[in-house]
């Protein structure tokens, strides 16, 4: 979601992303894992938590290795706002 905004003198684009289809980010990371390492990992925190502890990696390194099609189809909502900000 975009909106314009104005504060004083100053105006700007304020953008405005859900993560996870219904709930939290741990969707998207979940759906992530789905599509890097073909797992099925319950949403939330603890399952995720015990997934990249049992493959020895972390976050950053799960979402750097990913091919940028999977990033796109697990985060559509962020990939949409970094690609209007031109990033």
């Amino acid at each position: 979601m975009k909106a314009q905004i104005s504060v004083g003198t100053c105006t700007g684009q304020l953008h405005i992303i859900v993560m996870g289809k219904t709930k939290s980010i741990e969707e998207n990371l979940s759906l992530l894992i789905k599509e890097v390492y073909s797992e099925d990992i319950i949403p939330d925190k603890k399952n995720l938590r015990l997934f990249l502890r049992k493959k020895g990696i972390k976050i950053h390194q799960l979402i750097k290795e990913a091919p940028q099609e999977v990033i796109n189809k697990a985060f559509p909502y962020l990939m949409e706002v970094l690609k209007h900000l031109d990033y």
